[in-house]
This record gives C-alpha cells, structure tokens and sequence, in this order.
C-alpha cells in the first residue's frame, strides 16, 4: 500500500507538469494567505484574500480528484485539466472541512473565554489552580478533536467525491462504514506517518520553492493512501451486503410472485403465481430491467441519476 501511493504522484505522461502546476499553487495559496493576513489590517489585503481562497480551492479540488481515482481504481493521478469541476468540488470540500472543523473552533473560543473570566474573576492560588486544569482539560479536547477530525475528514471528502453530493458526506453511516475498518486504520497511520517524516524535511527547504513542491507531493502520497484503504474499506463491505441479503432466502420466506428470467431467451420473463388459482406457464413478456451494476452504488444515500 505504501510504495504504491509513493509511485502514484509519478505515474501518467503529465505527471512532472501536473507535479509542477500542484507546486506552484501551493506557493500561490501559502503566499496569497500570509499577504492577505499580514496587510488585513490596512484592508489591502481583503483584496488579496479571494485570490488565496481561488487558489486554495483549486488545490481542495485537485486532493477531491486524487481520492475519485483512487476509488474508482483508475491507477493514475489526475490531471490539472478541468479547472472549473476542480474549483467547484474545492468549494464543496472547503465546505466540508469547514463543517467539520466547527468544533475544534468551538473549543478554542471556549477555552479563550473561560481563561479570560478565570483570570477577571478568581484570584490567587485559586486561579493558578483553575487555570493549569482548564488549560490542561482544554488541550486535550482539542487535541482530541484534531485527531478525529484528520481521521474523519478524508472519508466525508471521498463520500462527496464518489456522489458528487455534499449531503452525503455528513451521513454517520457512511462516515461508520469506512472508519470502523482496520484497512483503514492502517492506511491512516502510514499516511500520518508520511506526513510527519516528509513535511520535517520539505518545510525548511520552503524558501527555495523546491519545498512546495514536495510538500504538493506528499499531500498527493497521503491522499493516495487515504483512498486505497476507502476503496478496500469498501470491497470488505461488499460481501457482508451479500449475506445479509442471502439471509432472506435462507428464512424461507417465499414471495407470493416470483419473476424467473429465461436465460435461453432475450428479454422474456417467466413468470409463476404460486398463490392463484390460474396456473400460467410459459408467459413470455418484454422484460424490463435494471441494467444499472449494484456495485457502482458503494454510497448510502447516493443516487446514482444525480451524477
């Protein structure tokens, strides 16, 4: 799993430009936010935001993509070629992560709050006391919340990715059904892993551009790993669903009507009424089916006519 997603970012004809075009926007995105923060003050930079979001869109679209690929089995990155479904599924994954991260937000305020009345309110030992627990119980809620949210976040993006939908994405059953699998747990932990060694070495190099570049990379490597253990979270899923729906044949239950297709014959059904009176055998009529392939519907909720 691992030398895969390390070889993915380079498979592909484009692979050096599309690598290229992923650097120079994470440069764009870092540079455009620092700019747009720093000179916030003066409201110059609330004309340089936009430009950051924009670019910041286009990098959450690229990382939508490279989940798809990796579900749909594709075996190669994708390219920077649709900029406007590239933008339009950034803005939904920028929503997502947004939705996502309100708690973490919620706690920090929280924890401002509380240590400003702490420190308006209590005095003395009492307050050092106060402080240190709602700092302590504080951190770690929200280093709680950060771990979920890194854990959670990259199956809601894939559920919108599979769908094209947003609503989805915030489903506890298709949340549930990916991160309660070990496969996915693994991949998480070697995505984690990743993260940590690659962006200590691509941070300080940063000033020379050359770190942009890799840390567009790395997030293509992560990202590669986070779909291959969605899409083999999925495949495990897929033979419980069998079963579950073989148990039905199993308890005996008989329908009243049956429908037999006819597998010497085109378009003919067979039918049998087990529960009348009047016997038809050999009834043939245009048959009207699903041609639609089940296995394409790994999503709850999804619909499949919205694509």
């Amino acid at each position: 799993m691992l030398g895969d997603a390390v070889e993915f970012p380079a498979r592909g004809e484009r692979a050096l430009a599309t690598l290229l075009v992923g650097g120079m926007l994470s440069f764009l995105a870092a540079s455009l936010w620092t700019v747009g923060v720093a000179l916030s003050v003066v409201l110059v930079g609330l004309f340089v935001l936009p430009f950051a979001l924009v670019a910041s869109a286009l990098l959450r679209g690229y990382r939508v993509a490279v989940l798809r690929s990796c579900i749909d089995g594709s075996g190669e990155p994708p390219e920077f070629v649709d900029w406007s479904r590239l933008f339009a599924d950034g803005l939904s994954g920028l929503f997502i992560g947004v939705v996502y991260g309100l708690p973490i937000v919620a706690l920090a305020c929280g924890f401002v709050l509380t240590l400003v009345t702490a420190d308006l309110v209590l005095t003395g030992a009492t307050a050092e006391a106060a402080l240190t627990a709602t700092t302590v119980l504080f951190l770690a809620a929200i280093g709680l919340s950060l771990l979920v949210y890194s854990y959670i976040e990259p199956i809601a993006l894939a559920v919108y990715a599979r769908g094209g939908r947003i609503g989805p994405s915030f489903s506890p059953r298709a949340i549930g059904r990916v991160a309660l699998r070990p496969v996915y747990l693994i991949a998480w932990l070697l995505a984690a892993l990743v993260a940590l060694v690659g962006y200590s070495l691509a941070v300080p190099l940063a000033p020379l551009l050359v770190g942009f570049g890799l840390l567009f990379y790395l997030a293509v490597v992560r990202d590669a790993l986070y779909g291959t253990g969605i899409a083999r979270a999925l495949s495990e899923t897929e033979p419980e669903r069998a079963t579950s729906e073989g148990s039905i044949a199993d308890s005996g239950f008989t329908p009243a009507t049956s429908h037999v297709v006819d597998p010497g014959s085109r378009g003919t059904v067979v039918s049998e009424a087990t529960d009348s009176d009047e016997e038809s055998e050999g009834v043939s009529a245009p048959c009207v089916c699903d041609t639609h392939d089940e296995r394409e519907r790994d999503w709850p909720d999804w619909d499949p006519t919205e694509r």
